[in-house]
């Protein structure tokens, strides 16, 4: 039998995998809640609410399915793939998993989970969980642009049709805000004139109105741009999905590319998200589509019908009748049960049960319920497709598995592709938002092998073994001889990567790929230079195999009517130049197995596989780019002082990877890339040792911003055999906020006491008195709307000011007014509060009986750089005081020396006394002389912290309180 003299072949892959386009665009992992608190993604015990697509191969046609999450049943969370059958086959190998289609007539838009070609059909399977909305401007508002709106951007509807009110980058606090009626993320746009254009949304929360369900409603709103523009949604279309015929648009490497619609079951909706809430009770479900014609449901009645994600997850009824609302242009199923409540457009219904496909395949999206009550530690998870009503049955006639990581740490020792993954110690970490995983079989049942050997490095340079870092395999190619041609016998071929334990093909898969009969190439003649002879079997990425290492090539399928060609040593073949030669020896070549009843592994001498490995051969440089998106449950912006970027990567010898970081600042222009380490708590002030207030380090995340985070990964090799890896499904990112000021004066501090008389907000002077530090005097004014029948009811505070210490004065006057307000700041000197934010306090110190004091000394270290500030105050009590402590105001006490850092990790001391004159504490509070009788039994010491740049701050290494006698 012909046979190659060595299987591998370099392939150049590294568009393929270090291409920014295919993996790493708009990777959704910066979550935040408020601007105080530290903000990161995954710190939870459980696995989050998420979707994820799976697809399973190698099962028995047309089986009925049961799915389990562990040992749970989850089929009512299980949403069936809809189909899409498309004219031709020849674009089906183009399609990549999450890729987009869109309809040219009808406007649908779905995104692939898998394809398929049976007997007769050529099948793509999609999650078309999207609404369509027809958008016309308004009355007296711009005309529709291309920008208008773009994909990732969160959009919205109100109950009045009123937006956000919106200043830079911030909502107006003084406004109240309304409600999200509808919240979605944007999939696509396309503008067909200045009055026209379709937008496709992404359901989040909340049910989509349009002109003809609520006229009230139906503005759609950028939340992420902040448009104000009115822009109405006049209809919901496609809600017959895509259409017999038509031209459906999608991409190939960034190039736009199209498809036909077939003529027959152009589309099979077997699931799809609920498209406007229930026009008759809670007993009707609204459907995009009555077009149900396969897997025996020629009608919807008699059928059941589950909402498997969004409002009412979880629940199961069956189809009783089926209502066309031609008004309103879409389609009702009436059930026999009712619903908990309305459904919404989030919610996601799924048809009937779920059934294998012709081919041995099947589709879908598991969604991960929020259920309190129905929760799953985070870890690694088993996800398990079985013919049985458990999940550990061992009567079943197919079952399939695959592990779902919700962990932190991924071993690095031998897989570089997510799918198969090995045991590990689970973690807190949340798993990526959305995995294609594909089966492996649980039971080991053999068929044929072939082992294999990597390469060796031969070659020693400076001291060090080229090539011996390993190699990534891209794809294995066989030789087919014959498969299958019966329409009810159309099972898939998979070919799979193991180890070889004990000289033996082992039983962990570290890779797979599967193809249908219809993609396997057949000959009688096969040779290495005749690509039509060739059946490539690709991996979804590159495999990473070590070094001088034995591998196996499992051959997988349950039907009978597959050949593979095999050479036997000494046998005659033609090679790529068609010249017939001899098969003398077989480089990299181990063993060739057969199995007897598909249990035991027997070698064949003498007899090897025809087959070829390629390995990927990657650039010497080449840069990726995540734009992190912010949570939906993020509504307001957020401050970062500090971040940390963490990512799962794995480095050989001649590899590495450098990270940098563009993000806002404050004032809502785009910063420059910054370079920052994987780990590294990075401080946006580490580049400076002055804290000052003219410096722009602080950033700023706004709130539904698609790019409020762009981080650049460049990867670098000096080794074309090998590429770093890393994972953009464990990539995380941590924002924390310095919760510090420079001790300005905010608007609730001040309180009125009295409103006074005045006139015309307009001519109301606002004074503080001067800070204790610095000149910068905080300003305020009083707004119309503060002034209500001639009183002053709040003031506006423009400028905070900063350096006050002490608790400042504040006068309020009209020229010529006699009866002027009386209002109070709440200062650092008063009995409790205070202006300035970075604070610590001691508890209410207690002195043995005797050893009362007179006075107080505070040292400490710390690391205070030029523009920061600390302050100390005090409060004591004698044992002869009947008021509580509580009651007592605080004093500031002066530092003794103030000493300066030279920069930002130098610590230098620092000591404070209530004097430096005399020897003991003593006070005037208003009446009397403190403490009473000149000694203390009680007291405690608050320290406040100040910096003008919230990016440069003080720290405290350490500090101690002396209490000793006066005099």
């Amino acid at each position: 039998m012909p046979g190659p003299k060595s299987p591998f072949y370099d392939k150049n892959y590294s568009n393929r995998y270090i291409s920014p386009q295919e993996k790493y665009d708009n990777v959704r992992l910066l979550e935040t809640y408020g601007n105080e608190t530290v903000t990161s993604l995954g710190l939870t015990p459980f696995v989050r609410e998420n979707d994820i697509n799976f697809a399973v191969k190698n099962l028995k046609p047309d089986n009925v399915s049961n799915i389990f999450f562990d040992d749970i049943k989850v089929n009512n969370f299980c949403q069936r793939a809809s189909a899409v059958n498309l004219a031709s086959s020849l674009v089906l190998s183009n399609l990549k998993v999450n890729q987009g289609l869109y309809g040219s007539t009808s406007r649908a838009y779905a995104e692939v989970l898998g394809t398929s070609v049976t007997a007769n059909q050529n099948l793509i399977y999609v999650n078309d969980n999207f609404i369509t909305l027809k958008i016309t401007k308004g009355s007296g508002a711009v005309n529709l642009s291309d920008n208008d709106y773009s994909v990732g951007d969160l959009v919205y509807q109100t109950p009045d049709n009123s937006p956000f009110v919106v200043s830079v980058l911030e909502w107006d606090i003084s406004v109240t805000q309304p409600e999200f009626t509808f919240l979605g993320k944007v999939k696509r746009w396309q503008r067909v004139d200045v009055s026209t254009g379709y937008l496709v949304v992404d359901p989040i929360q909340g049910t989509v109105n349009t002109t003809i369900t609520s006229a009230t409603s139906d503005y759609v709103w950028n939340l992420t741009k902040g448009f104000i523009d009115v822009k109405q949604s006049s209809l919901i279309v496609g809600n017959n999905r895509f259409q017999t015929g038509e031209t459906v648009n999608y991409s190939v490497n960034g190039i736009d590319a199209t498809t036909t619609v077939g003529a027959a079951n152009a589309y099979v909706a077997l699931s799809s998200s609920v498209i406007q809430a229930n026009t008759i009770n809670l007993r009707s479900i609204v459907l995009s589509t009555n077009n149900i014609t396969r897997d025996g449901i020629s009608t919807l009645v008699g059928n059941s019908i589950s909402i498997v994600s969004g409002t009412n997850a979880g629940f199961k009824a069956n189809i009783v009748a089926f209502v066309a609302n031609t008004t309103m242009g879409w389609n009702e199923a009436i059930i026999d049960a009712d619903l908990p409540s309305v459904c919404t457009s989030n919610s996601v219904y799924s048809l009937n049960e779920h059934i294998v496909n012709d081919v041995g395949s099947l589709f879908g999206i598991f969604h991960v319920p929020s259920d309190n009550k129905l929760r799953w530690l985070t870890g690694e998870r088993v996800f398990t497709v079985t013919d049985t009503a458990t999940f550990n049955d061992n009567s079943y006639k197919m079952r399939a598995i695959a592990k779902y990581s919700a962990i932190g740490k991924i071993n690095s020792s031998e897989n570089a592709r997510n799918p198969v993954l090995r045991e590990q110690t689970p973690n807190t970490l949340q798993a990526a938002p959305k995995v294609t995983q594909e089966s492996q079989k649980i039971n080991d049942r053999k068929y044929m092998a072939q082992t294999f050997y990597t390469p060796k490095g031969n070659e020693v340079i400076n001291g060090e073994v080229k090539n011996a870092y390993g190699i990534f395999v891209s794809s294995i190619e066989l030789f087919f001889k014959k498969k299958p041609t019966e329409s009810e016998e159309l099972l898939p071929f998979t070919v799979a990567l193991s180890k070889v334990d004990s000289g033996l093909p082992g039983n962990d898969i570290i890779a797979e790929a599967t193809l249908e009969p219809y993609y396997i190439k057949t000959s009688d003649n096969p040779t290495t230079g005749n690509s039509s002879t060739i059946t490539k079997f690709s991996f979804v990425d590159p495999v990473y195999l070590n070094p001088s290492t034995e591998y196996a090539i499992k051959l997988i399928t349950e039907s009978l009517d597959y050949e593979v060609w095999t050479a036997t040593m000494g046998s005659d073949y033609t090679d790529e130049a068609g010249n017939v030669r001899r098969i003398s020896e077989q480089p990299y070549v181990g063993n060739f197995f057969k199995s007897q009843n598909a249990s035991n592994w027997n070698p064949i001498l003498n007899q090897d596989l025809m087959f070829r490995v390629n390995r990927a051969s990657f650039e010497s440089s080449n840069v990726a780019y995540f734009n992190l998106v912010a949570s939906n449950d993020l509504k307001s912006n957020t401050i970062a002082d500090i971040v940390k970027l963490s990512s799962t990567e794995q480095n050989f010898g001649p590899t590495k990877i450098a990270y940098e970081l563009k993000s806002y600042l404050t004032d809502g222009t785009l910063a420059d890339f910054i370079s920052i380490n994987n780990n590294e708590l990075y401080s946006f002030g580490k580049d400076t040792d002055i804290s000052s207030n003219t410096s722009k380090r602080r950033r700023l995340i706004p709130a539904a911003n698609s790019a409020a985070i762009n981080v650049k990964v460049t990867m670098t090799t000096t080794d074309e055999s090998v590429s770093p890896i890393l994972n953009a499904e464990r990539f995380s990112f941590f924002a924390l906020q310095n919760i510090i000021n420079n001790a300005g004066i905010a608007n609730n501090l001040v309180s009125i006491t009295e409103g006074g008389t005045f006139a015309s907000a307009a001519a109301i002077n606002v004074a503080f008195s001067a800070p204790d530090v610095g000149s910068d005097r905080a300003t305020a004014n009083v707004l119309p709307s503060m002034l209500v029948g001639g009183k002053v009811k709040a003031i506006n505070v423009i400028n905070p000011g900063s350096g006050y210490f002490t608790t400042p004065t504040i006068t309020i006057t009209e020229n010529n007014n006699a009866s002027n307000a009386v209002a109070v700041v709440n200062g650092e000197t008063d009995a409790s509060g205070g202006n300035i934010l970075a604070k610590y306090q001691t508890k209410i110190i207690t002195l043995e009986e005797g050893f009362e004091a007179g006075d107080l000394v505070v040292k400490m270290e710390a690391i205070k750089p030029s523009g920061t500030n600390i302050a100390v105050y005090l409060k004591v009590l004698s044992s002869l005081d009947s008021d509580p402590i509580s009651s007592k105001k605080w004093q500031k006490m002066t530092v003794v020396k103030d000493n300066i850092s030279p920069n930002q990790e130098k610590k230098i001391p620092l000591e404070f006394r209530h004097s430096l004159t005399k020897g003991s504490i003593e006070y005037f509070d208003g009446v009397r002389t403190m403490p009473l009788g000149g000694t203390f039994k009680y007291f405690a010491v608050k320290i406040r912290m100040t910096s003008a740049d919230p990016t440069v701050v003080p720290r405290i290494e350490s500090f101690k309180v002396v209490a000793v006698p006066g005099g």
